[in-house]
């Protein structure tokens, strides 16, 4: 459910269902444009509701500060793929606006993981095929999106094992990162995990 306020936070309209049924739900995250448009964004997973019972990742938007909003469609459904923990950012100022989310799969046996990044087609109202953020196949721990500038996501997130924190932007990933290699795009590593 997703609540507004019209008042700063001294008063909160009534919760607004965005997808009622019951199947299970994790980890919404929500986003906005700051351009005065009304324009939101939430992302969450989803249960399947018969098997492989998998997670398949949803998505509504509204242009109207949360009054109103779409019909909820799939952001990604893979057969036999869990989708989850997804992480969303917007960048936007008068010259670029770009809605990037960034999220984790696993098989249905829960191995394999990958992070996986698509963004809107603002021309296409639609979103564009999932790229591969970063060669580390990381822990099942929600990465964080974010942004280094226009054109420039960048994300961090909990490397294999649970082990190291590490940074990845794409202003700095011109060459493929070979797997099994020093990465070529910057990383922190933190210890012990702060998270």
């Amino acid at each position: 459910e997703f609540r507004r306020s019209e008042d700063y936070g001294s008063t909160w309209n009534s919760s607004i269902a965005l997808f009622a049924d019951t199947t299970m739900k994790m980890g919404p995250q929500i986003a906005a444009q700051h351009d005065g448009s009304g324009k939101l964004w939430v992302v969450f997973a989803r249960k399947w509701y018969f098997e492989p019972y998998d997670y398949d990742l949803r998505y509504a938007t509204s242009t109207d500060h949360g009054e109103n909003w779409s019909n909820v469609q799939y952001l990604s459904g893979i057969i036999d793929v869990n989708e989850l923990l997804p992480s969303i950012a917007i960048f936007d100022d008068t010259s670029f606006s770009s809605v990037y989310v960034s999220y984790i799969t696993a098989d249905t046996t829960w191995s394999n993981s990958k992070l996986l990044t698509t963004y809107w087609e603002t021309g296409g109202d639609t979103w564009t095929d999932p790229d591969t953020f970063a060669d580390y196949a990381p822990e099942l721990i929600r990465p964080a999106q974010g942004w280094e500038g226009p054109g420039s996501p960048a994300l961090a997130y909990v490397g294999d094992g649970a082990q190291n924190v590490y940074y990845d932007s794409w202003s700095n990933t011109d060459v493929e990162e070979n797997p099994g290699s020093e990465p070529a795009s910057a990383y922190a590593e933190v210890s012990p995990n702060p998270f």
